[in-house]
């Protein structure tokens, strides 16, 4: 069974295309692997480090980023939109 934050990264990466799973890696910091083990399910909980990376990349926080609408997650880490946590008051 998969958690929120791999749902949430899912959804994101789905609205996003511009944004690939091997682009978050990098910006991440992360080994491209880190990313499609979450994604395909082999890792079901990402490591607290590795959310934190993630979201840091994505120019937002672990807490905005979970706590955002669905249909805000496309707005993540959009560099021509506002930043999430920007959308979230």
């Amino acid at each position: 069974q998969r958690n929120d934050f791999i749902d949430r990264l899912s959804a994101l990466l789905t609205a996003r295309p511009d944004l690939s799973p091997s682009r978050l890696a990098i910006d991440a910091g992360l080994d491209n692997s880190a990313i499609r083990a979450l994604l395909k399910g082999k890792a079901r909980h990402p490591r607290l480090d590795t959310a934190l990376a993630i979201c840091e990349a994505l120019g937002t926080t672990l807490e905005a980023f979970m706590s955002a609408e669905r249909a805000e997650l496309e707005l993540v880490g959009s560099r021509a939109r506002p930043r999430i946590d920007l959308v979230i008051q």
